[in-house]
């Protein structure tokens, strides 16, 4: 009899010692308690700032690439879409005869006395120009015909992805800059990704469209200002932003609500504010055995975190860093009374273990 309780405590003793709170067995536990009890716990190192493309970034660049091509762009091209309008003067007083707001349409413009007249693909000037010969030709003796684009629909791009407003713009030029369409829709919106995706339409072999796509490196563009990444932006392209992925870190453990978290910036989330995310600590925990395990080039690598000596002002909190998990354990006695409960099936019984 007494080899028979023998064997069954040392059963029991190994289905405990075989429970873990997402870290080692009991009995490595120990050792490794020990070890940390006479050494200086070590703090994972600061994490190098990283920072994302902003709006402000995207300002300074833009006011760079004013500066190296200045201010002189092609006269807008009248397209489909746009109104514009018309004003006919007559000399030698130049009395206005008359003057009309008239919508662009693929066939051109409807004028009196002219008819359907086509403006699509000429400037403001070269329009007004083409009208002033038509009318000086049989209706009017040396006239001024002015042309003016009151209204620009003509030529659009859609801008989706991480910025302010994302949607559809319109364009006051024939073609513009990556910079200046992103500003048009309101500027970066954090945290944006490292890279921009152009999809634009070309004409293939048999004159059938073809998409391609065109990848910028917007870090490179607003930090390092390398302009050649400010590339033209054709009317009918799509820009996307690509948002950053998302930043993430798991508490696990004796807490009220395990699982994974967001992290909109790195350093802005301590341990603390992680457990309290949480739920904080259940009644089986201990503050002082919590651990924080850490990606780092060398492999993943486990800090211990004194979490009272935090909360007591003693030591300074852990910033939390993307893909980061804290693991907040229990006493190894507690632990084994859990694994004693759980290999005679009556841990349902014990909430909390």
């Amino acid at each position: 009899m007494h080899r028979i309780l023998v064997l069954v405590g040392a059963g029991l003793l190994v289905a405990g010692c075989s429970y873990v709170d997402f870290e080692r067995p009991v009995a490595r536990n120990y050792l490794n308690d020990l070890a940390e009890m006479w050494s200086d716990p070590e703090r994972p190192p600061p994490q190098a700032s990283k920072q994302v493309p902003s709006s402000a970034a995207l300002g300074v660049a833009f006011a760079r690439w004013r500066q190296s091509v200045g201010p002189d762009r092609a006269e807008y091209r009248i397209g489909a879409g746009d109104v514009v309008k018309v004003t006919v003067l007559v000399r030698p007083r130049n009395v206005e005869d008359f003057g009309l707001e008239l919508a662009v349409s693929p066939d051109g413009i409807s004028l009196p006395l002219l008819g359907k007249v086509q403006v699509a693909g000429l400037s403001a000037s070269q329009a007004a120009e083409k009208l002033t010969k038509l009318y000086g030709k049989e209706y009017y003796r040396d006239p001024v015909v002015i042309v003016a684009v009151s209204e620009f629909g003509s030529k659009r791009v859609v801008v989706t992805g991480a910025v302010v407003k994302p949607g559809t713009i319109t364009l006051r030029t024939n073609e513009t800059t990556l910079i200046e369409a992103l500003l048009f829709a309101g500027g970066l919106k954090e945290p944006a990704g490292d890279k921009v995706l152009i999809s634009r339409a070309v004409a293939g072999a048999s004159d059938t469209p073809q998409l391609r796509t065109i990848t910028v490196n917007l870090a490179r563009l607003v930090k390092s200002f390398d302009m050649v990444e400010n590339v033209a932006i054709l009317p009918g392209d799509a820009v996307h932003v690509v948002p950053a992925r998302m930043k993430a870190f798991s508490v696990l453990g004796f807490v009220s609500r395990p699982g994974c978290y967001e992290l909109t910036e790195d350093g802005s989330v301590g341990v603390l504010d992680a457990i309290a995310r949480a739920g904080g600590l259940t009644s089986p925990a201990r503050s002082e055995r919590t651990y924080l395990i850490r990606k780092t080039p060398q492999g993943r690598k486990r800090y211990p975190v004194d979490l009272p000596a935090i909360v007591a002002g003693k030591t300074s909190d852990i910033p939390i860093q993307s893909g980061d998990v804290i693991i907040v354990r229990t006493s190894s006695p507690v632990r084994v009374l859990g694994g004693l409960l759980q290999a005679v099936g009556l841990k349902g019984f014990m909430p909390g273990l």
